[in-house]
This record gives C-alpha cells, sequence and structure tokens, in this order.
C-alpha cells in the first residue's frame, strides 16, 4: 500500500510538471513577476512537512518570503515512542526519543496560475537518543525540485524530489530522497 501511495505521488508530481511546460497556459515568469507584483515579499506561512530533512519525521515548518522569488524556512520535528528506533538484534523494540532542526531555501523557477515548480537546498541537525543507547547527533543536507499547487490563495500543497545524504556516527547514508518518500507539505500564507 505504502509502495500504491509512493506511486501515485511521484506521478502527480510529474505529471502536473509535464503537463505546465505543455500547455503554457495561465504561465508566468518567475523574474517578471517578482518585477511587477511583489505579491510575496515579506510574506509569512506556517505548515507541515514529512520528509528526509528531520529524519523521516514530520516537522513544523515556518516560511518566510523574502521576495516572490526566494524564500527560507524552518522546519521544528521532534519524536518519542516505543519502536522509534526499530528493533535490536533480539527483537525488542527500541525506544527513545528525537528531535530536529532545519533550515531550507527555495527558489521558484516558473510561476504559473495555480501552481510554483522550483528548486531547493536544506541542511539539519538532530539528536537520536536510544533508550539504552548512545546518544548521536545526524547532519542531513538535500537538494531538489518541488511543485508547490495552491488549493486557495493562501493554501498549498507541496512535493519533493531529490538527492539527501545523513551523516552521522557509524551510519551514514545518501541518495534520491524522493524514491522511497517524497517530501510532502502543507502550508498556509498569512496575509494572502
Amino acid at each position: 500500500m505504502k509502495k500504491c501511495a509512493i506511486a501515485v505521488l511521484c506521478l502527480m508530481f510529474v505529471s502536473t510538471a509535464v503537463f505546465a511546460a505543455a500547455s503554457g497556459g495561465g504561465k508566468s515568469s518567475a523574474s517578471a513577476a517578482a518585477k511587477t507584483t511583489g505579491a510575496y515579499e515579506g510574506q509569512m506561512a506556517i505548515g507541515y512537512e514529512a520528509g528526509v530533512l528531520t529524519g523521516n519525521n514530520s516537522a513544523i515548518a515556518f516560511r518566510y518570503c523574502v521576495n516572490d522569488m526566494f524564500s527560507f524556512e524552518g522546519l521544528l520535528g521532534f519524536g518519542t515512542g516505543d519502536a522509534l528506533f526499530g528493533r535490536n538484534n533480539t527483537g525488542q523494540n527500541v525506544s527513545g526519543s528525537m528531535f530536529a532542526f532545519g533550515v531550507k531555501s527555495f527558489y521558484i523557477f516558473q510561476r504559473y496560475s495555480s501552481f510554483n515548480f522550483y528548486g531547493t537546498f536544506g541542511m539539519s541537525i538532530g539528536v537520536l537518543s536510544p533508550k539504552g543507547g548512545d546518544s548521536s547527533s545526524p547532519f542531513g543536507l538535500v537538494a531538489g525540485v518541488g511543485v508547490e499547487y495552491f488549493l486557495a490563495r493562501n493554501l498549498s500543497l507541496s512535493s519533493e524530489l531529490g538527492l539527501g545524504g545523513t551523516f552521522v556516527k557509524d551510519g551514514n547514508s545518501f541518495g534520491t530522497f524522493g524514491d522511497f518518500l517524497p517530501n510532502f507539505g502543507l502550508r498556509y500564507y498569512f496575509g494572502s
């Protein structure tokens, strides 16, 4: 079921980008929009993000639009539970807690009437504390492209695909993050 949902999200992401590139309808240049409107400058948003930047956990997202083409986002994620770290070699759940703080930047390549196509770069640092084990501090980097679709003037859904790496004592990883969990976000923009 999870693979089916991921495949559908990936298909939606790709088809939206292909449709937008092919249609040309409702298309406006991001640079032209930035020169004429200034509609997003200083705008703030709060939202939710699920993805690799916070260690495959969800996060609260706070976005600030510097101008019509460039914005920053801070992410704050945490988790605690009995099976947060999977199972140990005896088959018992490993409980513990995790905390992550991340920062992402966004650059809009193309603005359409109801969605944006953008590039993103982000980094995060976290604390993993398994019960009865050594704590560690993973550092993550991600870069990719995304689509943000506006359901209403101030409410959006987004999805991202790209490359990500997590660097932690005894367990570095690197790879595409779109193949196992595309970043997914929901945001509410204030003052739209």
